[in-house]
């Protein structure tokens, strides 16, 4: 739609890039758009992560009765 609307190419980086509408404008408008703050970068993860509540309660019952009624 942007290429036909605003005779514009855009690939699927550009649009994943930039996390809002107004990024994205000044993408197309071929401005350079400030880095946006609070970018996550890739963090290590433990061996073991621990489970959720739902996913230690989904455990507990199928070792204690079997989890028929979940399947």
């Amino acid at each position: 739609a942007i290429r036909k609307e605003l005779d514009s190419e855009l690939s699927i980086l550009d649009v994943f890039d930039c996390p809002s509408i107004e990024l994205l404008a000044l993408k197309l408008a071929g401005i350079s758009a400030p880095s946006p703050i609070g970018i996550l970068h890739k963090q290590d993860r433990p061996d073991r992560i621990p489970l959720s509540y739902s996913q230690e309660r989904l455990w507990f019952i199928d070792q204690l009765e079997g989890s028929v009624q979940y399947h």
